[in-house]
C-alpha cells in the first residue's frame, strides 16, 4: 500500500517532484517559500498592508528570484525556477506541517524574514 510521505520525508531529493532542488535544500527554504506564498507583501512602511486578506500574495515568479537573493548559498550556484517553487508548494500543502500558519512577522528576526 502507498503511504503519503509526511515532514522531513519530503525532502528527499530521490522524491520526483524535487529532484530539480539543489542538495542544499532544507526545511528554512522550505519555511521561506510557504510563508512568502501565504502572505502579502508589507506596505512602503514595512507594515501589514490594510485588508490584507484582499491583497495579492508573493507570485511564484517573486519567490524563486527571492530565494536566490536571500539565500546565497542557493543564489550562487543554482537557478531555482518557478516550477520548482509550484511543486514543492504542492507538496507542502499536501504534508503534516504549520509552515502555511506562520503570522506576519514571524521570521522578522532571521536575516532571510527581513522585510517580508
Amino acid at each position: 500500500t502507498y503511504a503519503r510521505p509526511v515532514g522531513t520525508e519530503l525532502v528527499c531529493k530521490k522524491h520526483p517532484s524535487c529532484s530539480g532542488l539543489p542538495q542544499t535544500w532544507n526545511y528554512i527554504h522550505d519555511r521561506f517559500i510557504a510563508y512568502l506564498a501565504t502572505h502579502a507583501p508589507l506596505d512602503r512602511n514595512g507594515n501589514v498592508p490594510r485588508q490584507e486578506e484582499n491583497r495579492e500574495r508573493w507570485k511564484s515568479e517573486e519567490i524563486a528570484r527571492l530565494v536566490m537573493e536571500r539565500f546565497p548559498e542557493i543564489g550562487r550556484y543554482y537557478q531555482i525556477k518557478v516550477s520548482m517553487i509550484e511543486k514543492r508548494l504542492a507538496l507542502l500543502d499536501q504534508a503534516e506541517n504549520d509552515y502555511f500558519k506562520m503570522p506576519y512577522g514571524a521570521y522578522a528576526s532571521e536575516e532571510w524574514g527581513r522585510g517580508i
